[in-house]
């Protein structure tokens, strides 16, 4: 599908949630960590709006963020620290107009504006809802109370990744039908556990999520590496 077909798009960049907000605000190749995320993004042509989620603390510096970067689609509000409340926020603040949503991580940085661009060529297609997920390429056991208790296929198991794309109307529906104190993982268990099909779409190797300084280091290291 060209992507001047495309249906309008919004985008929910999540910030607040992650385990150690500060962290993303990481001087990287000149900006701060978060800002690679949202940049992909923000030069996805499909994508007409993004509302980035932070914490209360750095409204102030995603607000300056967003006009040194010259970000005009760009919208901040603070978040909370569960995913489900960041993305009802984000569903709220997006323009009704706008008929799909790409949910990512600010915590996985060198996702590409092509690889958004692919899953929403997939996902408007075929009109489905696809999740990002990468393969296991270790053996997984399950335990039970410390002894392992079987070997699990690799075959069937995928690392949950972002981004995750969804038809808006689909996803608000499947907010709406669970209750609200019930807590998930992420969106795409909130998905899952209200009945919407999922569609896998392989993740790029490269597309770690950072969680300590070491990440970090491993994402300037493959800046670094690309070329200018």
């Amino acid at each position: 599908m060209p992507v001047d077909t495309y249906e309008p798009a919004g985008a929910i960049i999540l910030a607040s949630s992650h385990p150690t907000p500060a962290l993303l605000w990481t001087p990287i190749a000149g900006r701060p960590l978060l800002a690679w995320s949202v940049a992909a993004c923000a030069r996805t042509a499909a994508i007409a709006e993004i509302v980035l989620l932070v914490s209360g603390d750095r409204l102030a510096d995603a607000q300056a963020l967003v006009a040194t970067e010259g970000w005009t689609r760009v919208r901040v509000l603070a978040g909370g620290a569960r995913v489900r409340d960041c993305v009802e926020a984000g569903l709220r603040a997006l323009d009704a107009s706008l008929k799909w949503v790409v949910i990512h991580e600010a915590a996985r940085p060198l996702i590409t504006a092509e690889t958004v661009a692919a899953m929403l060529d997939l996902a408007q297609a075929a009109d489905v809802d696809v999740v990002m997920g990468g393969a296991v390429k270790e053996t997984v056991k399950r335990l039970d109370n410390g002894l392992v208790e079987e070997t699990l296929p690799r075959e069937r198991l995928v690392r949950a990744q972002t981004p995750n794309i969804f038809r808006r109307e689909r996803l608000v529906e499947a907010h709406v039908s669970l209750p609200a104190e019930r807590e998930f993982a992420d969106e795409a268990a909130l998905a899952l556990a209200a009945g919407l099909p999922l569609y896998v779409f392989p993740a790029p190797i490269e597309n770690i999520r950072v969680i300590s300084s070491v990440d970090v280091a491993v994402v300037e290291a493959l800046l670094a590496s690309q070329p200018t």
